[in-house]
């Protein structure tokens, strides 16, 4: 799977779940800012908040375009 792919799913997966804050708020949930940025779990998995992600994702893009 190259970079493109990954970024198209994970595009994909936020446009169709992803909440905002406010909702979560709204609704009695935790937000963003309420949980780590990072977790992981027992097993070797690391999740990044998609926030966190988005940052990445930008920069990225930043610097793709300076080539």
């Amino acid at each position: 799977m190259d970079v493109k792919e990954i970024l198209q799913q994970y595009r994909d997966v936020c446009r169709k779940c992803q909440l905002s804050d406010e909702y979560l708020k709204e609704h009695k949930c935790e937000a963003r800012t309420d949980i780590p940025i990072a977790v992981e779990f027992p097993y070797g998995i690391v999740c990044l908040q998609d926030y966190a992600v988005d940052a990445l994702i930008k920069r990225i893009e930043e610097l793709e375009a300076r080539k």
